[in-house]
């Protein structure tokens, strides 16, 4: 609502400010650091309550043997903690293995959520690809 009120307002504020100067010094610097400061400040606070629904949505995974804990943690961590996780795993086809399995919990559970819980033909299927990459030869 402040960056919508001054981006609304900058033209009044530059000129008060610094006169024609200030209102092309306000678009150019000050708004768009101000904007970025917001977004990173949105995101902030929005993605740990993300990852925790995540973890939420994946538990049961996790109860049934679909998917360990750390697969689990790491799916629903940031970037930091995936790939500590796929480095954590050893030889070139494990990481990789590691890499396509996180990318199949995250579509997992993106299915589990579209489906509000209950188990279709999606869920399954993504449940299937997992099962599928662990299978896959070494």
């Amino acid at each position: 609502m402040i960056a919508h009120g001054c981006w609304d307002s900058m033209g009044a504020l530059g000129y008060l400010l610094a006169g024609g100067a200030g209102v092309l010094l306000l678009m150019v610097v000050v708004m768009p650091i101000a904007d970025l400061l917001l977004l990173w400040l949105a995101f902030r606070l929005a993605v740990p309550q993300e990852q925790a629904w995540l973890r939420d949505i994946l538990a049961p995974e996790t109860e049934t043997g679909l998917l360990t804990e750390a697969e689990v943690t790491a799916a629903a961590g940031g970037w930091r903690t995936r790939r500590h996780y796929r480095k954590a795993q050893h030889g070139h086809h494990e990481k990789q293995r590691a890499k396509h399995i996180l990318t199949a919990a995250n579509d997992l559970a993106e299915q589990i959520a579209e489906a509000g819980g209950r188990d279709t033909g999606d869920v399954e299927h993504a449940r299937a690809e997992i099962t599928r990459l662990r299978a896959s030869p070494a």
